[in-house]
């Protein structure tokens, strides 16, 4: 990345932290905290990210190798969805700051998460931008006075660190959506993931009417092609999503907030329909207009 600024906010010797309540998950999270906000970072240049790796597999044992493919040691890239790659920077516990070493890197985190945590990743990153080995820093937590461990102070962050700017990431999507769409078609309170957003646009272009609710985006039975989320069902296609009946929620659960149920059962009939072969939705996605 080598943007010098970020919603307007400049980057260089900068902190840039994002609140979003839902990295702390919610009521039907299980406890772990959702991705909706990386299209938007994607769309402002971040792609680095670094989170628990459980949240890209849920309950699954094999999701894991089937949404990322390994570049490097550690380093991954999220190849599910076409739209949504990004490379995922896996940071074990027991990994010392000064072997960090990134252009730019945004962490997702809870307060949670890190009070529960043995050895602090958020305190080790910081360790490693202070000693500039860490061009560009996003923070994303749940909250806006997020504490990280191992501080003398153990003040909150945004008060223990000299230059660092906060932003709500509701604002910022609402501030996206106003920009990018002549009006919404989901209200922010059904999903602030922008690219479920586009999804309704290219609904209401296709189906000539307008979504009411996340799970009309993924109704597959009486959706067109020309959706995006046509790729996640494509994804979806496969030996793994008829073996492993955890792999469908792991795959779409951390980019939809609510309806995962409903959802799960939408894209397992359809892949009973395609008889899991990702040849056949292919197929379908060319000829029927």
């Amino acid at each position: 990345m080598t943007n010098e600024s970020f919603s307007g906010i400049s980057t260089e010797n900068r902190v840039i932290h994002i609140i979003d309540p839902l990295t702390s998950g919610n009521e039907k999270g299980y406890g772990m905290g959702y991705l909706r906000s990386l299209p938007l970072l994607l769309k402002y240049g971040v792609t680095q990210f670094t989170f628990p790796q459980g949240w890209l597999t849920a309950s699954s044992t094999e999701t894991f190798d089937a949404v990322v493919e390994e570049h490097d040691e550690r380093r991954f890239r999220y190849t599910a969805i076409p739209d949504l790659q990004f490379d995922y920077i896996l940071i074990d516990t027991d990994r010392r700051a000064e072997t960090l070493e990134f252009d730019h890197l945004c962490q997702v985190t809870s307060q949670h998460l890190e009070d529960t945590q043995t050895s602090s990743t958020t305190h080790k990153i910081m360790e490693a931008y202070k000693k500039n080995n860490i061009g560009e820093l996003f923070i994303l937590t749940d909250s806006d006075d997020f504490k990280m461990q191992g501080t003398v102070t153990q003040k909150p962050m945004a008060e223990d660190i000299d230059r660092i700017s906060q932003l709500d990431y509701t604002d910022l999507a609402q501030q996206y959506i106003n920009e990018n769409f002549e009006k919404l078609r989901l209200s922010l309170g059904e999903t602030c993931n922008i690219w479920l957003h586009h999804a309704a646009a290219e609904y209401e272009d296709v189906m000539e009417s307008e979504p009411t609710q996340i799970r009309d985006l993924f109704e597959f039975d009486i959706l067109k092609p020309g959706i995006r989320t046509w790729d996640v069902l494509e994804f979806l296609a496969s030996d793994i999503a008829k073996e492993d009946p955890d792999h469908i929620e792991a795959v779409t659960r951390p980019w939809v907030e609510s309806d995962n149920s409903v959802i799960e059962t939408y894209i397992r009939n359809a892949l009973q329909e395609f008889d899991y072969d990702r040849e056949k939705v292919q197929e379908y996605r060319e000829n029927v207009k």
